[in-house]
C-alpha cells in the first residue's frame, strides 16, 4: 500500500547504499490529477566520484512502474532536472533519470562554472559535463531503481534535444551499455 512505498521511497535516504552517491531527500509525493502524474517516489541526491565533483541527480520513480528507466538530456551548458521534462515519462510509467550535468545553475546560457579562475579551467566540471554526470546518473539510476522495486530494470532509454542529443550520442559511443535505446534529437 501507500505506507509501504512512502516507506520504501524513505529508506533511499540510508548512507552507503549508491556507489560515491549521497542521497540528500527521498519523499513520496501523490498523483496529480491535474497534471495526470501517477504518484511517484522523488530521489535527490549528489554524486561525487573524484575531489570537486558535484553531479546532482534527480530520480522519479512511479507507481505502476513500466519496468523501463527514461535518462533525459539537459540543453545549452546544463543538465535538466525539472519535473516538467520528467513528467511525459513518468505519465507512461517510466523511471526517470536527470542530471544537473554537474552545476546547479539551471540556465543554458550560465558558464561560470567552467572557470575556475582567469585562464584557468575548472577541468573536474568539465569531465562532468562532458560525460560524467550523464553516465553516472545512468548508473546510480539503474542502482536506485532496483533497489526500490525489488527488481532490476527491463529496458533503459534516454531522450534528449541539443545538449541532450549529445549527452545521448555521448552515451552512445563512450558508454553503449548504459541504454538500450537512445533519442539524439538536433545534437550540438
Amino acid at each position: 500500500g501507500a505506507r509501504a512505498q512512502e516507506a520504501a521511497c524513505s529508506a533511499l535516504t540510508a548512507p552507503g547504499q549508491f556507489a560515491d552517491t549521497t542521497v540528500t531527500s527521498a519523499r513520496w509525493t501523490p498523483a496529480n490529477p491535474a497534471d495526470r502524474t501517477p504518484a511517484y517516489c522523488e530521489v535527490v541526491g549528489k554524486v561525487r566520484p573524484v575531489p570537486g565533483s558535484n553531479i546532482g541527480v534527480v530520480f522519479r520513480l512511479p507507481e505502476g512502474w513500466n519496468g523501463k528507466m527514461l535518462g533525459l538530456g539537459g540543453g545549452g551548458s546544463a543538465g535538466n532536472v525539472q519535473l516538467r521534462t520528467a513528467t511525459p515519462g513518468l505519465q507512461k510509467g517510466y523511471a526517470t533519470a536527470q542530471t544537473d550535468a554537474g552545476h546547479e545553475n539551471p540556465n543554458g546560457d550560465y558558464k561560470e562554472w567552467a572557470i575556475l579562475a582567469p585562464g584557468k579551467p575548472n577541468t573536474t566540471a568539465l569531465t562532468d559535463f562532458a560525460w560524467r554526470a550523464v553516465h553516472l546518473t545512468a548508473v546510480t539510476g539503474k542502482a536506485v531503481v532496483a533497489k526500490y522495486y525489488g527488481r532490476p530494470h527491463s529496458r533503459a532509454y534516454f531522450q534528449g534535444c541539443s545538449t541532450g542529443g549529445r549527452m545521448g550520442l555521448m552515451e552512445a559511443q563512450r558508454f553503449p551499455g548504459d541504454y538500450d535505446g537512445i533519442i539524439s534529437g538536433a545534437p550540438v
